[in-house]
């Protein structure tokens, strides 16, 4: 595997949520997880792929609830954290452009605050789409930018890749279906970047040094940055 130097910031300098420790990770944290589960109504038995996997908190409920799960991740550091704490879970350090898995071999697919810091989307989403069974589930939890217009001067920002690669739900709608998912569900949880905020604030600013605030506030204020929850279903 070619590690890129996008591949080695992730690495060694995890995501501004990520900077949070323990298991809540990303906004909503593991609620938000099964939420996303009870959406997709899986078989029990039912094999889900965590893309991004991080320190496996997903997999680590996923597997109690009943499934079988396969993580990938770049941070060889966030995988090893993730056996420590775990045990015996079946991580692979893989990038999501390049899955390690048979066509047709999962029932359902997890980017929970993955899929805006992947380099090539589109590769990725392609991968997904050939290692999930036919009519299997995609579930996507990420920022958005529920303004449009705002995403020009988001774009410039030298700030967390998670924050300067949101897409609007027009364009993230018509990705997945470039890519052959249907879009069944999505909802709005930006309440939850809100709790998220306040836990982190520190620890966002320590990421954004060097950039000035006022056309930091300007920014993600015009974006008006959300957060969302989404099911798809594979076709073809």
């Amino acid at each position: 595997m070619t590690t890129t130097l996008n591949d080695r910031q992730r690495i060694n300098q995890p995501s501004v949520w990520e900077t949070l420790g323990g298991e809540l990770l990303r906004p909503g944290g593991l609620t938000l997880t099964e939420r996303a589960l009870a959406l997709c109504q899986l078989a029990p038995g039912a094999c889900l792929l965590d893309v991004g996997c991080g320190s496996a908190a997903t997999m680590s409920m996923s597997t109690k609830l009943g499934y079988m799960c396969i993580g990938i991740d770049l941070s060889a550091a966030l995988l090893w954290r993730g056996r420590a704490e775990y045990g015996p879970l079946s991580l692979l350090r893989a990038q999501a452009e390049r899955l390690p898995l048979a066509d047709q071999a999962i029932d359902a697919a997890l980017a929970e605050c993955s899929l805006s810091v992947i380099d090539h989307r589109d590769q990725a989403l392609a991968e997904i789409h050939r290692v999930l069974k036919p009519g299997g589930r995609l579930v996507v939890t990420d920022l958005y930018a529920r303004n449009c217009a705002g995403l020009a001067a988001l774009r410039r920002m030298p700030i967390d890749a998670c924050l300067s690669n949101a897409q609007s739900a027009q364009q993230i709608s018509e990705m997945l279906a470039a890519h052959r998912f249907t879009l069944e569900c999505w909802e709005d949880h930006s309440e939850t970047l809100k709790t998220m905020a306040s836990c982190s604030g520190a620890a966002f600013w320590e990421q954004t040094a060097g950039v000035d605030p006022f056309d930091l506030h300007l920014a993600l204020a015009r974006a008006q940055l959300g957060y969302y929850l989404l099911v798809a279903t594979r076709q073809g």
